[in-house]
């Protein structure tokens, strides 16, 4: 019993060694760079008909960065990126931050009732305030100018309503006797001037310079950030973007342009507009 026993360990000791040079027959070598995949990264054989591995591990993503197609995240080890969101492939999660374009549009969508005041700051002209408030088909549009020492002057003041087809506007002009007087009438139909030709919300949020993509956003602060944009000579930076409940409340950018910056600040109430 005891001769089998040791054949048998014998037969054993030789399979093992046989299957062991076959896998190898060699002390490997491993590579300084990794090999990688979707899920692992690993340390290659430098002989390439070896197939053996060492530190083989799944990939160590970091907190991830926004970029147009979504979130792009990078492994700590190995360097091996993938993208979640949109555009990220078949079978990767949506972003936290992924925003579909109708609820991106929507945000930006002020509706029918809405307080919406724009602020634009000149170092050396001071800042000129412009307040546009919309209920229903009725909207007014006061502008205002402050000076660097602090003194408001209104510019003018106008309201607009539409009955019908029909835009009728309500302002004040000075009369033969340099007298502010109210008139009101229709604005000419061959000015091809429509109501919603007056909402300057919806120039701001359409332009070009500000454009809705390439945001980062930040936890802490509850803000949407984007990296500066030049075109044409002109460079907007530092802007910002907030939300309150599914609506833009406010847009903030510098514009520089020949030399010059000036800073502009939109903020938006909505609902209840008086």
């Amino acid at each position: 019993m005891k001769r089998a026993l040791s054949l048998i360990m014998a037969i054993v000791t030789c399979l093992s060694c046989c299957v062991l040079l076959a896998s190898c027959g060699h002390e490997c070598e491993w590579a300084a760079d990794w090999s990688k995949d979707a899920t692992h990264h690993w340390k290659a054989c430098t002989d390439a008909e070896c197939t053996e591995v060492n530190e083989k591990a799944e990939h160590t993503w970091d907190a991830g960065t926004a970029i147009e197609t979504g979130t792009q995240f990078t492994c700590s080890i190995c360097g091996q990126t993938k993208t979640e969101g949109n555009g990220g492939g078949q079978g990767s999660e949506p972003s936290p931050y992924e925003v579909s374009a109708e609820n991106w549009a929507s945000a930006f969508d002020l509706g029918t009732n809405f307080v919406l005041t724009v602020k634009v700051t000149d170092p050396s002209a001071g800042t000129q305030v412009t307040n546009q408030t919309r209920n229903g088909g009725q909207l007014s549009m006061v502008n205002s100018v402050i000076d660097p020492a602090g003194n408001e002057t209104k510019l003018f003041e106008m309201y607009y309503y539409q009955e019908g087809d029909v835009l009728y506007m309500y302002d004040q002009y000075e009369d033969d006797n340099d007298e502010p007087t109210w008139t009101r009438g229709p604005v000419p139909s061959n000015s091809g001037m429509s109501f919603d030709d007056l909402m300057i919300g919806d120039q701001i949020f359409a332009a070009d310079m500000i454009a809705r993509s390439n945001y980062t956003y930040n936890a802490e602060t509850n803000v949407y950030t984007s990296p500066d944009k030049t075109e044409g000579g002109v460079t907007a930076s530092n802007i910002t973007l907030s939300f309150l409940n599914g609506k833009v409340v406010k847009l903030a950018y510098a514009i520089t342009q020949d030399g010059a910056t000036a800073s502009y600040e939109i903020t938006v109430s909505h609902g209840n507009a008086a």
